[in-house]
């Protein structure tokens, strides 16, 4: 990272280890290991973990072995003592939830109290400055908004839940009137080429509000590694936290809006790259996002064109 001022973070999902003794899987080591080098390389600030935290059936409890067996164990790398932004997908929704939310308040000593799951739905914003002067010339800010897309495409409820689809239109970002630079993240896949496909859902009510506000998006769920680009909306699918890689049933499903794929990895691709897993890491500065994707061991496979920022 050079000398300007930066916000820098981690991004993965599907990490979730196995549901048998020793909880974790080589790859997702192997993976932790590999974000341990790049966050410490890039001095990221935090995580963002987009479900499946817990396979195959989630927890049932906030004082589960699997917290520690296949959470603090496993990321155990000082330059991952950071706080971790947690989200819920569908192999967590087959367990208890509420447990992974109680967790974050009930994290127990001698722990560094690092997971951030306070609600099922949640929002946080980063500014890069520790001030937080919006008047600053140098002041830019992201918004990370992190959405429970299981219970939004009525996997787990009788219907859509419009209170949650409500609870980002409109975005809670900073007044346009006063804001400098901001890029926006929202997090089940909305596009995908892989073998779970695109989500009819989501393409219905989330896309229209990502090109509406300029925001993006970040997912897992599918557990391979893609790029799109349409209409200035990236999708960064990063769901390898622990395996590589489900082939790709849907590269011409006609849901993937055409023209719009800039790169993937799946198991087609998996000897090329060498890849057992796999996260992305990301750096903005005032001028742009630069979003890398990496294998287990931290090797940059891909690398996206940088991102502008939305202007206020």
């Amino acid at each position: 990272v050079n000398s300007e001022e930066s916000i820098t973070f981690l991004a993965f999902g599907d990490w979730g280890g196995q549901a048998t003794f020793p909880y974790h899987t080589r790859a997702q080591v192997k993976t932790a290991s590999g974000m341990g080098i790049i966050a410490s390389q890039i001095n990221s600030s935090f995580v963002v973990a987009l479900g499946d935290n817990f396979y195959t059936t989630g927890v049932r409890s906030s004082t589960s072995i699997r917290f520690h067996s296949t959470f603090e164990r496993v990321y155990n790398d000082a330059s991952l003592m950071t706080p971790w932004y947690v989200i819920g997908g569908n192999h967590d929704h087959i367990g208890n939830i509420s447990a992974q939310i109680e967790y974050t308040k009930n994290q127990p000593r001698g722990y560094h109290h690092r997971w951030v799951f306070p609600a099922p739905y949640h929002s946080h914003s980063f500014q890069s400055s520790s001030l937080g002067k919006i008047e600053d010339e140098s002041f830019f800010s992201i918004d990370l908004i992190l959405i429970d897309t299981v219970d939004l495409c009525g996997m787990n409820t009788n219907g859509i839940d419009e209170g949650q689809v409500g609870y980002f239109d409109p975005l809670p970002v900073l007044p346009k009137d006063n804001s400098k630079t901001q890029w926006d993240w929202i997090e089940r896949q909305l596009n995908s080429v892989c073998s779970h496909g695109p989500t009819e859902t989501l393409i219905h009510h989330l896309r229209p509000l990502l090109q509406k506000y300029n925001a993006h998006y970040l997912s897992g769920h599918d557990h391979c590694m893609m790029h799109m680009l349409e209409k200035g909306v990236n999708y960064i699918l990063t769901g390898m936290g622990d395996m590589c890689c489900y082939g790709a049933n849907n590269l011409n499903n006609t849901l993937n809006p055409k023209g719009t794929l800039k790169w993937f990895i799946s198991g087609e691709k998996k000897v090329l790259f060498q890849a057992d897993g796999g996260f992305t890491s990301f750096q903005a500065t005032k001028k742009e996002m630069i979003v890398k994707y990496h294998d287990q061991r931290g090797n940059i496979i891909y690398k996206a064109d940088p991102i502008p920022p939305r202007e206020g």
